[in-house]
């Protein structure tokens, strides 16, 4: 399946993506100049700051008090005074290579695409004769690759340059870039900032970046600039490297020992077509284990022509395929062993300071960026997110000691390559979330549920326990019952007698996080024999506040029934008990799932779902509520509002996001695959707008993978394979069957009956 297109990109936005975890390109397709915008995962600002505030400790007991007695304006007044630290450090570009032609007129017969089986992206015209381009990032080679050949001998010239301060020189073996990232980049929100980018090359991360040109024609070398003649095929290989040595360690901020590698990279010979070969292998080895189909997506119109038909309310069968399998090409190329954790742009970013620092948002957007991982077979990429939760229970350890006087770990709203953990600056409503390590440790345990090994388990224990301890100790009594307080509901103020607020007790976001994590920890500690805190966390699930409803039976947001400041508010906090949690979904509770369901469609209803994040989030709530209409109607608003023409999540004004692209292939999955409660559920969700298709080599709890094939809405055929012999309660359609499975063996099931084993 390709993403195609038939002009080259006019802005960076246009440009597609390519990578192998840690080095990021975007290829505009130019014809007269080309350009390729460069990241490397591992490029930020700053270095390790202490910004652990004890003051915030010291103020706990006096803020609980003020918010318990009712007064939440003076409770969050004190917030301000005494319980923030700085703003998180930023993802920054590295730089861009530019190609530019000489001679190049017009092209005909234009077209480019990102080859989405391939991993590679191509460009080809014809200009005096064809010109074929292709490019792609190789994760065995850690090396961007670039091949043009033409029938008609080009002359060019390449250049590297960088938004960040640095120098460029020309070598007998390439190009080179060196510089430093700033050591403070402070948000792009912060508009009045006096000296918002600082830099100081003694404490700063020094980074490189190498060009290789191999090529038939003649090379001539400037001060800045490599130039081609008469060249029929030129071959570039692109290398990066960073002072990053480890997210406690100050980064090297030398740039001769990079300048020493990468050249050692240029000095080296490389073989074009065995790299590339060593690409696709490794490449389609994850790629190909999950397949997607639906009716009339067999011929892909162009991806501009699929937005703009998803624009005017009319939505292609291949546009959602093609988004599905998009996002599990973003998440190979983003997120592979010994990488970073995909932030809010994935590898992706081309400004100094890019929306919401590109960072680890941890209210919704770091954990919507690996929602559908584990399911959609690649489990591999969820390695980096689980390196980050290790790292951030060390800073995590020390926020909660000394902001919060609590054991375990707690994490903020934002974290970063130097894993900070502490509040950021400004506004409790978003800055003041201690629990956003427990919401990340819950999606790490969800994730191991799909992996039939206890190993993995005991290796991720003690980041369950830090998340459990905190909660223990984070927890206070009030009227005989334990509630979170201060508690949010994140980036939504409401109205108590006529006042703005943003702190309260209890909010069901908060109340719903603890609940998961006690739960998820007693679960783990039973498996793996490691009990010293399950009497204790049993003991706290027993008194924890219920959930309550409000007059009309809708869920309760936060203590009491305030007036939101904002009705159709982006974020879905109140309902995570739902998706991406589960301690909502008690079948014996129809009341709470009722109420869920009263508040989700009051918010949509008032104009939620404004954002793409926003609007997946809703499509996977709707689907774990198995309303496939909904669901699908969610999406249509995500792929009609908030999608950029490479398919790129947008987030208003015109930003990119990458976690709307997450979230809307979890939705897709929800919808057709869904597990809780220990029963795995069929089509739950299906819309009419699906009546026929397929989808094979899903990935269920247990390891087990599964395939289903449905016509005409019904399921026509499933099919299990276990790595172990277990018993698996599978239903579709009302129907329930217990079916046993064979380690190694697959079990079909045809129609009604599950009777056929091959």
């Amino acid at each position: 399946m390709k993403l195609w297109y038939k002009t080259p990109a006019k802005r960076w936005i246009d440009s597609l993506p390519l990578g192998n975890g840690r080095l990021g390109l975007m290829a505009d397709g130019g014809i007269q100049k080309e350009t390729f915008y460069i990241n490397d995962d591992t490029l930020w600002s700053g270095y390790p700051k202490n910004q652990l505030n004890p003051q915030s400790a010291a103020a706990l007991g006096e803020i609980r008090r003020l918010i318990l007695d009712g007064k939440n304006a003076e409770a969050e007044a004190l917030i301000k005074k005494t319980s923030f630290g700085d703003w998180s450090e930023a993802y920054e570009p590295l730089g861009t290579l530019t190609i530019a032609y000489k001679n190049m007129r017009a092209a005909a017969d234009y077209r480019r695409a990102l080859d989405l089986d391939e991993g590679v992206h191509i460009s080809r015209f014809y200009c005096g004769g064809k010109v074929q381009k292709e490019a792609f990032c190789s994760c065995p080679g850690q090396l961007g690759a670039v091949r043009i050949t033409s029938e008609k001998p080009l002359d060019l010239t390449l250049r590297l340059a960088s938004p960040l301060r640095a120098q460029t020189q020309c070598t007998e073996n390439g190009l080179l870039l060196y510089g430093h990232a700033p050591d403070t980049s402070l948000p792009n929100y912060c508009r009045t900032a006096f000296w918002p980018i600082r830099y100081n090359e003694h404490k700063a991360m020094a980074f490189c970046a190498g060009v290789k040109a191999v090529t038939d024609g003649e090379t001539a070398c400037s001060k800045h600039a490599l130039s081609v003649c008469g060249a029929h095929e030129i071959v570039l290989y692109l290398f990066t490297a960073t002072g990053f040595r480890g997210f406690a360690e100050m980064p090297q901020t030398d740039v001769q020992p990079l300048l020493k590698e990468i050249g050692q990279k240029l000095a080296a010979d490389y073989c074009y077509e065995t790299i590339r070969r060593a690409h696709t292998e490794d490449y389609k080895a994850m790629y190909s284990r999950t397949v997607f189909r639906l009716d009339g997506c067999e011929k892909v119109p162009s991806g501009d022509e699929l937005v703009r038909m998803a624009k005017s309310g009319t939505i292609h069968p291949a546009m959602p395929v093609l988004y599905y399998q998009y996002a599990r090409y973003m998440t190979i190329s983003g997120s592979r062993p010994g990488t970073q954790p995909l932030n809010l742009q994935g590898i992706w970013n081309d400004r100094v300071r890019a929306p919401w620092s590109s960072n680890y948002t941890n209210n919704i957007n770091v954990q919507m960026n690996y929602w559908f991982t584990a399911g959609a077979n690649l489990r591999e990429c969820l390695e980096p997110y689980e390196t980050f939760l290790h790292e951030l229970t060390v800073t995590g350890g020390e926020c909660a000691r000394v902001n919060y006087g609590c054991r375990g770990f707690a994490v903020n709203h934002n974290a970063d390559l130097w894993r900070k953990a502490t509040p950021v600056k400004n506004d409790p409503v978003y800055a003041y979330f201690p629990l956003g390590g427990a919401w990340l440790t819950n999606e790490l345990y969800a994730h191991t549920l799909y992996e039939n090994t206890d190993e993995k388990l005991q290796r991720i224990f003690p980041v369950l326990e830090g998340a459990a301890l905190f909660c223990l100790d984070w927890l206070t009594e009030k009227d005989g019952e334990l509630v979170t307080c201060p508690s949010t509901s994140p980036e939504l103020r409401f109205f108590k007698d006529g006042q703005s607020g943003a702190v309260d007790f209890a909010t069901s976001f908060d109340m719903a996080i603890v609940r998961q994590t006690l739960q998820n920890y007693i679960a783990a500690a039973e498996k793996t024999g490691q009990t010293a805190h399950t009497k204790a966390a049993a003991g706290a699930l027993a008194k924890l506040r219920p959930f309550g409803l409000d007059e009309n039976g809708a869920l309760l947001e936060w203590s009491a029934p305030y007036t939101p400041a904002e009705k159709g508010h982006r974020h879905f906090s109140p309902l995570y008990g739902i998706y991406p949690g589960d301690c909502l979904l008690d079948e014996e509770n129809t009341a709470l799932r009722a109420g869920a369901r009263k508040l989700l469609d009051r918010r949509m209803g008032a104009g939620s779902g404004q954002t793409g994040w926003s609007a997946a989030w809703a499509a996977c709530l709707y689907a774990r509520l198995k309303d496939g209409e909904e669901a699908f109607a969610c999406l249509q608003k995500l792929w009609g509002n908030s999608t950029h023409k490479n398919l790129f999540d947008k987030h208003p004004p015109n930003y990119f996001q990458i976690d709307g692209n997450f979230g809307g292939a979890a939705a897709i999955q929800e919808m057709l695959v869904q597990t809780h409660g220990g029963v795995t559920e069929l089509l739950p969700a299906l819309p009419e707008a699906w009546p026929a298709g397929e989808m094979r080599g899903l990935v269920l709890p247990g390891g087990i993978e599964c395939s289903i094939v449905w016509k005409d809405g019904q399921l026509l055929r499933a099919s299990f394979k276990a790595p172990a012999d277990t018993d698996l309660t599978a239903c579709c359609a009302g129907k329930k069957a217990v079916l046993h499975l064979t380690a190694g063996q697959t079990f079909c099931a045809a129609g009604e009956l599950w009777t056929e084993r091959v």
